[in-house]
């Protein structure tokens, strides 16, 4: 894996953000996996650097919005151990949240000591599972997809 840091993003070409669960070919406007429209997850490799990289800024965002309606960091370098301790793979320029993220992709439901983490949840949600953060952080994500790419979605399946 090519470790590309913050100073050279734009310059090189983005790295996918295709997670391996494209909705798109079931004709979803918005991958539920990537949170790209139908047609950048097509294009994908015919746009130039700077536009994939603009798509990603804007991924980035809508995830670390959602996060942060639900979980607030505590430790960065408690966050970071984690990451490592349960060999999670990320660039280099990835945001806390991204890797909050990433841990309640690998095991949400084993989050029981959220602290441990590096991080505490809202105060309106400090009952809820890993899963049901999880779950939400994921739905509130779709709906910043939606909402920016500005297109009517109905529920296909």
């Amino acid at each position: 894996m090519q470790i590309i840091q913050k100073s050279e993003v734009g310059q090189h070409k983005a790295p996918t953000p295709c997670v391996g669960l494209c909705s798109t070919v079931y004709g979803d406007v918005i991958c539920l996996g990537c949170k790209r429209t139908a047609a950048e997850v097509v294009h994908w490799n015919e746009l130039a650097p700077q536009k994939q990289w603009e798509i990603l800024t804007r991924l980035q965002r809508q995830l670390d919005t959602a996060v942060d309606r639900y979980i607030y960091l505590l430790d960065q370098q408690a966050l970071e151990a984690q990451v490592r301790k349960h060999n999670i793979r990320l660039r280099a320029y990835v945001s806390w949240q991204a890797q909050v993220w990433f841990l309640l992709e690998a095991g949400a439901p084993y989050i029981k000591n959220w602290q441990a983490y590096g991080v505490a949840l809202q105060a309106d949600y400090c009952e809820d599972t890993g899963e049901t953060i999880r779950a939400r952080i994921q739905a509130d994500w779709l709906a910043h997809a939606v909402q920016e790419a500005n297109i009517c979605v109905t529920k296909s399946h």
